[in-house]
């Protein structure tokens, strides 16, 4: 597992299920809950070699985004067939950077109420933009 960009872990393998020349589903879970999906319809010649009857088409590739800190990331094959157990295929504990906003103000003027212009992040979150308040005279602006 890698990480593409803040708040982002990159999840790669390979599921087949024998019931099925088909590709299947891949769930993944980060810290036991729900983070996305994928389709293990991926080239992988290894694969290939292992399951000659199935072919190579059952790798996947897809990024969920996490928070920053310790993060347990698992993924499950998706069962296909007469099964009832959705297996897990492998977990890893990865650590992604946290820590407080950073960001400018770049302009503020009386071009119009509350008027402002600047960037921020906040590298705790999987999101790329922080929410900012403005002060006036050391009291909350909120208009």
């Amino acid at each position: 597992m890698t990480s593409p960009g803040p708040g982002q872990i990159r999840v790669q393998g390979w599921a087949v299920d024998p019931d099925t020349i088909g590709a299947i589903g891949v769930h993944v879970y980060v810290n036991d809950a729900y983070a996305g999906a994928t389709t293990a319809s991926r080239p992988r010649s290894d694969v290939g070699a292992v399951w000659p009857a199935w072919g190579p088409n059952h790798g996947f590739d897809t990024t969920v985004g996490v928070w920053g800190g310790r993060n347990r990331v698992c993924a499950y094959a998706i069962n296909a067939g007469p099964g009832s157990v959705n297996p897990l295929l492998g977990c890893a504990v990865v650590q992604l950077p946290t820590g407080n906003p950073i960001g400018s103000v770049d302009a503020v003027s009386p071009a119009g109420p509350g008027t402002s212009e600047g960037a921020g992040l906040d590298t705790g979150s999987r999101h790329r933009s922080a929410h900012w308040r403005a002060c006036v005279r050391r009291r909350p602006f909120c208009g």
